[in-house]
């Protein structure tokens, strides 16, 4: 029997404390059991677990063990070997979610740089019930928070995620429901002293809150993953009808789903990301607007006029080559900012430009500098 809500224990029941849910009640029952298996729950689940705050002057909010977590299946954790920071998720041995990301996270294809499927680190069998699998994954953050900052962030985000869509159809892979909560971000690089799983705005002692970068600032840039393979379709090569039904899935405004008429799960991808880029850019900032057009032809009513993420992919490199670098560092203008703001975020932009300007120039002088002195001495040395 899975451990209950309700609890005798009386620090459950003081004023100032933050009880454990029925879910993370679970979770302590499985703490030495992942324990075993190289994975470390945080503290909040140690069966010995005592609230932090009841010892501090800090109020109870401010402390790394006060956010609870109502999930049973999913939650975070840490690799004891090295300390790196994972999510577990619990699936059935027989899922075709385990089965699609095995597929998707094998060693070849986790070789190109196009799949932006979150990789599968490791997987184990539930001591108690071995048709039980934990499936471990990067700990990643949600795509949009921190906001996006400059029209170029937007565009690479963009590009990643086409370039995602199209590895998964060309690995006959359909997502059926990549939209807002299935596509995530690995952000450690803009945390440079870390983030709270479970409280985004702090850093990962959970006291101090965190100040990430931004995206264009960080070298490699930010990558995207997508998640969550429940509903997602897998075909092989001989399969002439790549059709399914089905009403699953968070965009319930993708016109063609049917729990009788077959239709092309592919195209529905489309739709639901041209959907997303939609109310996340398009109907958000103004200095996105030169993207409507793409994003109407991914929403197509009729999914025989919709294009297929291939041609979407090549769409949208066309029209991002036909932009200038100045205008793709401006920042985002959301389309409630008024005057004033507007003005701000224009100047800020001319300032950020004008460093950029400054810093391409100490670079190009550097590199001759460097050049030259290798000539020099090259020269030298013949003689």
């Amino acid at each position: 029997m899975e451990p209950t809500a309700s609890s005798s224990d009386p620090k459950d029941s003081l004023a100032n404390a933050s009880p454990l849910t029925g879910e993370e009640l679970v979770w302590r029952s499985r703490y030495g059991m992942l324990e075993s298996h190289g994975y470390r729950l945080r503290q909040r689940y140690k069966p010995d677990w005592t609230p932090s705050w009841l010892k501090s002057k800090r109020p109870a909010p401010l402390h790394e063990d006060y956010p609870a977590h109502w999930n049973s299946e999913v939650i975070d954790a840490v690799r004891i070997a090295d300390e790196r920071r994972v999510f577990l998720k619990r699936v059935a041995d027989d899922s075709s979610e385990l089965r699609i990301h095995r597929f998707l996270s094998e060693k070849e294809r986790l070789k190109d740089p196009w799949n932006h499927t979150a990789p599968l680190l490791d997987e184990f069998p539930e001591d108690d019930d071995p048709t039980m699998i934990y499936m471990v994954m990067p700990l990643l953050r949600p795509y949009d928070v921190p906001e996006f900052f400059s029209v170029e962030e937007v565009v690479d985000f963009m590009r990643q995620i086409l370039e995602g869509i199209v590895f998964m159809h060309r690995s006959m892979v359909a997502h059926r429901d990549c939209s807002d909560l299935n596509i995530m971000m690995d952000a450690d690089a803009m945390y440079p002293k870390g983030f709270h799983p479970k409280s985004g705005i702090m850093d990962s002692t959970g006291h101090r809150f965190a100040h990430p970068k931004h995206r264009r600032d960080i070298v490699p840039r930010v990558r995207y993953y997508f998640i969550d393979f429940g509903i997602s379709s897998m075909f092989r090569p001989e399969d002439k009808e790549r059709k399914v039904i089905g009403l699953e899935g968070q965009d319930t405004a993708v016109p063609e789903l049917s729990l009788s008429r077959p239709y092309d799960p592919f195209l529905v991808d489309v739709f639901i990301l041209g959907n997303l880029f939609k109310k996340m850019f398009i109907d958000k900032y103004d200095n996105v607007e030169f993207l409507r057009f793409l994003v109407e032809d991914m929403m197509q009513p009729s999914p025989l006029a919709r294009c297929n993420s291939e041609e979407i992919l090549k769409y949208f490199n066309d029209i991002i080559a036909r932009q200038s670098p100045r205008f793709l560092r401006w920042r985002l203008k959301k389309k409630t900012y008024g005057r004033a703001e507007r003005f701000f975020v224009d100047v800020d932009s001319i300032s950020h430009e004008g460093v950029f300007l400054v810093k391409r120039v100490i670079s190009s002088s550097t590199s001759s500098v460097v050049h030259f002195l290798q000539k020099r001495l090259r020269l030298d040395r013949k003689r």
